[in-house]
């Protein structure tokens, strides 16, 4: 059995910023947890969501080019080759990945202390932990293969007001019916590296982005609506958050699955049927079967195995020995390919599937020279 150090992250203060946060993610579905007291965060990302559309560029393409470039960069002429690349090998740029947007639960929460932020990444489970005036807080957040939604659960000591918002880019319509909200949304036809080069497609104008549908519901026991692009909960000591969303990708055309708004509601239908204990024991069940297949260790726990991952990170830095800490890296690897990458998911790009930018860097692409292979290695 795995020591704890060697498979938790923690942290005793909110991410404020993206690389602080910790990933969750079913291969489609990816969260970044901020996790700020009464301001909880969380990042939105979806493995379809591309601007561009698809199109048929091959018969543009002469290998011969490719040959010529070849021969320059091996007799030593690097920007020739460079320039015979751009000019005829590099005139269609693809498309880029955009981000999602992001969740955020909104509550008081005033006198903040035993703030800890925790990834499991045995069991793919992040949570955050507080007490405040009003009592302890509790949350986990999930991102579920088998119902392809993410689920955030939390526990409050007393009865607390809240609202759960979506702050979604790229949205266009919005419905409601009781607690549940429904979104509509379209990807840009065009990446930004396409508009700030020029390589803009002559067909543009006939084609249309990828289409999206988000829902969001809550399960509480106390009394929620959905009003004013919010779900608004009252006297609540305890409440379940379900998204998933759904696109109109399919099979390399954007526009391939004529039914993605049904299916989303489906995986939202599907998970709330069950009920949170059981919806996280069948997420458990699911990684931990992938998680398990590998067990690797360097050493016992040492004094540095209670402290957070960033003092521990800093303090090898300084020639602090922590075999642990060796361990946990390679069991992060591991971890954030199982969250990026499963049956049915497109392949890791280069950020894997957590991005926060409209405008990523290197449009977040799949740059198979090395990316891709280290992705999974």
């Amino acid at each position: 059995m795995m020591k704890r150090s060697e498979h938790i992250l923690y942290e005793n203060t909110y991410a404020s910023y993206f690389t602080a946060a910790y990933p969750i993610g079913n291969g489609h579905l990816g969260g970044m947890v901020y996790a700020e007291p009464g301001n909880m965060r969380l990042g939105l990302n979806h493995d379809e969501l591309w601007a561009g559309y698809s199109m048929e560029v091959s018969e543009n393409y002469n290998k011969e080019w490719f040959l010529e470039a070849r021969r320059l960069a091996l007799s030593g002429d690097y920007l020739e080759s460079q320039r015979c690349l751009e000019e005829h090998l590099s005139r269609y740029d693809g498309g880029g990945y955009l981000t999602l947007g992001d969740l955020y639960i909104n509550f008081e929460a005033e006198n903040v202390k035993d703030y800890r932020r925790e990834l499991d990444i045995e069991s793919s489970v992040a949570s955050v932990s507080f007490n405040t005036k009003n009592g302890a807080f509790y949350a986990e957040y999930i991102a579920s293969y088998p119902k392809n939604v993410i689920a955030v659960n939390l526990k409050f000591e007393s009865k607390t007001s809240l609202s759960v918002e979506p702050r979604l880019e790229m949205i266009k319509e919005i419905s409601s019916s009781g607690a549940r909200m429904t979104l509509f949304g379209e990807c840009p036809n065009l990446c930004y590296r396409q508009l700030k080069r020029g390589t803009i497609p002559e067909d543009r104008d006939r084609h249309s982005g990828i289409k999206f549908v988000s829902v969001l519901d809550v399960k509480t026991d106390g009394c929620a609506v959905a009003r004013d692009g919010k779900i608004i909960i009252e006297n609540a000591s305890s409440v379940t958050v379900y998204f998933t969303t759904e696109t109109s990708f399919k099979n390399g055309s954007e526009c391939g699955k004529d039914n993605f708004a049904s299916l989303a509601a489906s995986y939202i239908d599907s998970a709330m049927a069950l009920s949170y204990e059981a919806l996280l024991l069948e997420h458990k069940n699911d990684v931990c079967e992938l998680f398990s297949r590998v067990e690797f260790s360097l050493g016992s726990e040492s004094e540095m195995s209670d402290k957070p991952t960033s003092e521990r990170i800093e303090a090898f830095a300084n020639g602090e020995p922590d075999y642990n800490l060796i361990t946990l890296e390679f069991n992060m690897g591991r971890y954030l390919l199982i969250a990026a990458s499963r049956p049915g998911s497109l392949p890791t790009n280069l950020q894997g599937i957590w991005n926060e930018k409209m405008e990523a860097p290197w449009c977040s692409n799949y740059t198979t020279n090395i990316n891709t292979e280290m992705n999974y290695w």
